[in-house]
């Protein structure tokens, strides 16, 4: 059987609504280069010779989720099925190479909110797919050849979240409680530190 759809929160309904309905705009003609994009990699300008005709499947934009499900149907279709890819720049030229490369999940900090609109058993189900994400996000690197893992430059590292106020540090803590509770196997990841720590670490 299909698993039941995820739930959406309502201001993430009401984003994507709006984007549904306001004009992208052309791209810019004189864009700047992303900075993974140094040097340029030789599969940023391959085009296709024509415009394909007719298609399987059609994807807009050749970012991480376009190239992903591009990737996805090639390996569970049959062999006969077509994939077109429509790209305005050139290849990885948008938001996946101007993120400063980060692989980063936010579920820790709103599993609660999830919780509380949608219930446990569906705000779990979030942040597995987060998590897994994540994983097949390596497990893809891992499995590639070694000229391409070097390109990847992938690196280890931890992520810093800084609070102007202690009501918004105790929330965050409240909020980590909580999830941890229903992740015990993600204790210890987290770690919540003092502004004078913080202050000898990062400075």
């Amino acid at each position: 059987p299909a698993p039941p759809p995820v739930a959406l929160p309502e201001r993430a309904k009401e984003k994507l609504i709006t984007q549904i309905y306001t004009d992208p705009g052309l791209p810019n003609p004189n864009p700047t280069v992303p900075a993974w994009q140094r040097p340029t990699h030789a599969l940023s300008h391959v085009q296709s010779p024509q415009l394909a005709q007719t298609a399987d499947y059609v994807i807009i934009g050749s970012g991480i989720t376009g190239l992903g499900v591009a990737k996805t149907l090639l390996e569970r279709s049959a062999n006969d099925k077509k994939v077109v890819i429509f790209e305005a720049r050139t290849l990885l030229d948008g938001a996946t190479s101007r993120n400063a490369g980060f692989l980063i999940s936010s579920s820790a900090a709103v599993y609660a909110d999830m919780a509380d609109a949608y219930g446990e058993e569906e705000a779990r189900r979030f942040v597995t797919f987060c998590k897994k994400n994540l994983q097949g996000m390596h497990r893809l690197i891992d499995e590639s050849p070694p000229e391409i893992q070097r390109a990847c430059e992938r690196r280890q590292v931890r992520s810093v979240s800084s609070f102007a106020d202690q009501a918004s540090l105790d929330q965050r803590r409240a909020r980590l409680k909580r999830y941890e509770a229903a992740f015990p196997a993600d204790k210890g990841l987290y770690s919540i530190i003092d502004k004078e720590t913080a202050e000898k670490v990062c400075f």
